[in-house]
């Protein structure tokens, strides 16, 4: 694993808390409750994947597409829980845990995906 690799990790890193911090996963739908921490929580987990990936089979290119098929599941996670959770006001818990759980495997994939696709671009 190079340097350049571990400097566009984290460069990302602070890319996806920022974002977190200025409310795009509220804005995007998340709860306003833990907004910023499933983009925090999301990221170090896709981090630590991509990571764990190059540490393990040096390329880029098998991650990427595991990464943009959690992203479809985790989206449809957290939307239907979203709607599930609002129809029951509040009250099935297991909805809500979709939703929630839902945003952190959202921003997990989509820093795995995004960092796997800087990393084959730019990590040479």
């Amino acid at each position: 694993m190079t340097s350049r690799t571990i400097l566009l990790t984290a460069a990302l890193l602070v890319a996806f808390w920022l974002t977190s911090y200025l409310g795009l996963p509220e804005a995007l739908g998340a709860h306003p409750w833990w907004a910023v921490k499933s983009g925090v929580i999301g990221s170090v987990i896709g981090a630590a994947a991509v990571i764990g990936w190059r540490l393990l089979f040096k390329n880029a290119r098998g991650i990427t597409w595991i990464a943009l098929a959690g992203l479809i599941a985790a989206g449809f996670s957290a939307v239907l829980g979203k709607q599930e959770f609002a129809a029951s006001y509040a009250e099935n818990a297991l909805a809500g845990r979709f939703w929630f759980f839902g945003w952190i495997a959202i921003s997990a994939c989509l820093f795995a995906l995004l960092a796997s696709i800087l990393i084959a671009r730019f990590g040479r």
